[in-house]
């Protein structure tokens, strides 16, 4: 794939292009997880250095071992140390919950942010639950980290413009897609800046794909397809079964256009959705104690 599927020539806010300049190399994060993150892309460094310097944030340390503690990683044991977080999330995940939680710490106060992160959350459980019942499709790791990170492209909007993007969500019409509103606005969609940070922020391609993708999953390169339509299904579910941004309530894309591409039944998601019913309640909870 090249730059133009992930950042097509349309005309975007010139001010903001300047402000995506500048968060691609990653100033809305402490200068602590940009180390993190050069730490992380290095394959020789060891567990234990980067555990020494998450320790250094207990404020850091602490959401780490909550989250690995969390039911998204339902383990009989609880860890009580930074090892025992890195082990059970992986470096690809820790990555992904640095970036994820500190873009969101800039924008948690703002309204519609926290339906934002339970959404989210809701869709990197599916993601992962999905990734176990439709063997071959991606591994769960990958599933749950694209899950969290799918809707990654909408936080540079609330950043840039928060009383704007408040005003927004407010007003927006009960139908049609959230791409509309964002290409008239800022000049691309959250899908299309989602892929373009990741890219910047090295994450493997798969992921990226998915991302990019996962509102029109037919337009993906054929490798990562089945990804793309896994996490735009996971996404549809959540839409669907009331996890989601309380203003967008509607569903872009029919649930059978996901299954078409991932050829299988609407059977064979259906212990996914029960399981994802009877654990809502679970989800608010959760979502409220990383948040």
């Amino acid at each position: 794939m090249n730059d133009k599927d992930l950042f097509p020539e349309t005309i975007v806010n010139p001010s903001f292009q300047v402000f995506l300049e500048t968060l691609s190399i990653l100033p809305a994060i402490s200068p602590l997880s940009n180390k993190l993150f050069t730490l992380i892309d290095d394959p020789n460094v060891s567990i234990t250095v980067i555990g020494g310097l998450i320790a250094e944030d207990p404020g850091l340390a602490s959401r780490l071992i909550t989250v690995a503690n969390s039911p998204f990683y339902p383990f009989s044991e609880k860890v009580s140390s930074i090892r025992g977080a890195l082990v059970r999330l992986g470096l690809v995940t820790v990555r992904g919950v640095l970036l994820t939680t500190s873009l969101f710490d800039r924008v948690k106060h703002q309204p519609g942010v926290f339906e934002l992160w339970k959404h989210s959350l809701g869709v990197s459980r599916v993601a992962k639950a999905l990734s176990l019942q439709l063997e071959g499709v991606m591994t769960p790791d990958e599933a749950s980290l694209s899950g969290l990170l799918h809707d990654i492209g909408k936080l540079p909007f609330l950043i840039f413009k928060p009383q704007r993007m408040e005003s927004i969500w407010k007003n927006l019409p009960r139908s049609g897609k959230d791409s509309d509103w964002e290409l008239e606005e800022f000049g691309l969609s959250h899908d299309q800046l989602g892929a373009r940070l990741l890219t910047q922020w090295k994450f493997p391609e798969s992921i990226r794909d998915s991302i990019r993708w996962h509102h029109s999953p037919e337009k993906c390169p054929v490798k990562s397809r089945k990804s793309a339509a896994l996490v735009g299904l996971s996404d549809t579910i959540c839409r669907g079964g009331g996890i989601g941004h309380a203003e967008f309530p509607y569903l872009d894309t029919p649930l059978g256009d996901f299954l078409d591409v991932l050829e299988v039944q609407g059977e064979e998601i259906v212990p996914v959705i029960q399981k994802f019913f009877e654990d809502r309640d679970m989800l608010e909870m959760a979502s409220r104690e990383i948040f």
